[in-house]
Parts: C-alpha cells; structure tokens; sequence
C-alpha cells in the first residue's frame, strides 16, 4: 500500500485516459504512461504501474488505440506498443513503431464515442500535420488527404490538439473536424 499514488495525476489537455485489460491507462503529459491494478482505477502502483516510453525528447504520449491484443501508444510524433505479459506493467514490453506519424486522443479514429480509439476492420485513421494516415500495425506511406493537401496545410500546429476524427462503419465514411484558423 505504500508504493499506491495518494493523489493520481490529473490527464492534462496534452494527456489521455484509456481502459484496457480491464485497468486504466493514464497518460498524464509526459514519457509515462499510468497503469491501475486490474478492476481497480483508484490503484496505481507508482513502482509497478509505471511504462516509461524510450526517447522521451519532447514528445509526450498523446493517445492510446489498441488492434488485438497490443495496445499502441501513440504520441504527437511517434507510436509505439506494448502487450499484457501477465505480469506487472512496468515489466511489459514497448516498442517503437513509428517516429514520423502520430496524434491526440481525439485524432485517432473511432467508431463511437463510447468506444475511444475502437477499430474497425483492423485499421485506425490517424491525423496528423501530414494528413490523415492509415495504421494497421504500420502506418501507410501516401496519406488519404493527398488531395486535399492545400487545405490540410491550413491547420497550425496549435490547432492539432483540436483535430476530431469519427469514423461510421455501416455508411464507410469518416467524418473529420479540422481546425483552419
């Protein structure tokens, strides 16, 4: 009980809050990533709930999604993964994905509101200053807004954290709110 944060650090607009392996996973602005006792949100072990990302920099974890069973941390810049190895967090694996793409919370592609971050066909649409791009375990090379570059490039990289992006599975379209001014 002594290891147990007394005060859980709040998600500040930079951070995130995720449910997975029935634990939450908080990403409160920085290089870690918070991870609750199993069924028990108030528990976080400041020893052994603790993922601490390589190359910290100034890139802080924004996001979270999850496709099978990996959960992805997805940072403004960059993504990496990590699995439930049955043992404690900070035990569990990360790696690196991606250095070049990234996203917030809200610019990962969801199905329902209720369901942040949610996949559909094993795929996420992930938005970013270069445009919304395919994630499937690697992020596509070409992004869907090619077309629509002129545009895109309006949004200022203060207006990223405001980029919105739903996805309807039945219609097979996404609808997408970017910040231009």
């Amino acid at each position: 009980l002594f290891d147990l944060y007394e005060k859980i650090p709040a998600a500040t607009i930079a951070g995130s809050l995720y449910s997975f392996h029935s634990r939450l996973f908080l990403a409160p602005g920085d290089n870690t990533v918070l991870v609750s006792n199993p069924s028990d949100p108030e528990s976080i072990d400041d020893v052994d709930g603790v993922i601490t990302l390589p190359n910290p920099a100034y890139n802080t974890i924004r996001g979270f999604c999850q496709l099978y069973d990996t959960l992805y941390l997805v940072k403004s810049t960059g993504i990496a993964s990590t699995y439930d190895n049955a043992d404690v967090p900070s035990t569990w694996v990360v790696t690196e994905i991606d250095g070049t793409h990234g996203g917030f919370q809200n610019s990962i592609s969801t199905v329902s509101v209720t369901n942040v971050a949610l996949g559909q066909n094993n795929r996420f649409l992930l938005c970013d200053l270069g445009g919304i791009f395919v994630f499937n375990g690697a992020t596509s090379v070409i992004p869907l807004t090619w077309k629509i570059d002129d545009i895109w490039q309006m949004i200022t990289p203060a207006g990223l954290p405001n980029i919105t992006i739903m996805n309807d599975p039945f219609k097979e379209v996404f609808y997408v709110l970017i910040p231009t001014l």
